[in-house]
């Protein structure tokens, strides 16, 4: 089961790469969930990059997001929840 995050934030990027020199496009999702732990006092907050072809007009400030990741520890696709 993917867990639930909610966008608080969405940053676009566009660089060269140092290591190929290829142009390099996405997006950095910045993201919050709600934990109930027993050792965490308030939200856990986190960022993923996330691919130019992996973006979705869906996908904005306040959405409720499920992530899922390829093996490498990448997100492979983003579904919008709420």
């Amino acid at each position: 089961m993917n867990e639930k995050y909610t966008v608080i934030g969405i940053e676009r990027r566009s660089y060269v790469s140092k290591k190929t020199g290829n142009k390099v496009e996405g997006f950095n999702l910045f993201l919050s969930q709600e934990v109930d732990a027993e050792n965490l006092l308030g939200v856990r907050c986190f960022s993923e990059w996330l691919p130019l072809e992996l973006y979705s007009d869906e996908i904005e400030v306040g959405s409720v997001v499920s992530l899922g990741y390829n093996r490498f520890g990448r997100v492979a696709f983003v579904t919008v929840v709420e």
